[in-house]
């Protein structure tokens, strides 16, 4: 973009200044790279946040819970479970193929998972 802008600039298309359009450029670049990262932070951020959605949504009728002092008279049935919560300390754990298969898409189970490794 900013080599269109400088050749349109030289053949006295624009009315800029030689440089304008670079630097016009620039400032885009960098404002696009504060609001949405660096280094693939901003996929790495999606992910990260469809992940928490699904648990928001879902947390407690698809979350299978666990904790150490379980009754034995009371198991609660858990319909469509994607996996288990340790009521204990909030984790959420998945089972992996509910993890790929419904969790995951649109994006990617293994940079998913590294998104929090």
């Amino acid at each position: 973009m900013a080599a269109a802008g400088e050749m349109a600039t030289q053949a006295d298309i624009t009315g800029w200044q030689a440089g304008q359009a670079t630097t016009a450029v620039m400032t885009c670049l960098d404002n696009w790279l504060d609001n949405y990262g660096r280094d693939g932070e901003h996929e790495q951020r999606q992910i990260i946040k469809h992940i928490q959605t699904f648990i928001e949504q879902h947390g407690s009728s698809r979350f299978e819970p666990r904790h150490s002092h379980r009754c034995p008279d009371f198991e609660p049935k858990t319909s469509n479970r994607v996996g288990y919560r340790n009521t204990n300390t909030g984790d959420y754990y998945f089972l992996m193929n509910t993890f790929e298969k419904e969790v995951c898409p649109p994006f990617n189970a293994k940079k998913s998972l590294a998104s929090f490794g």
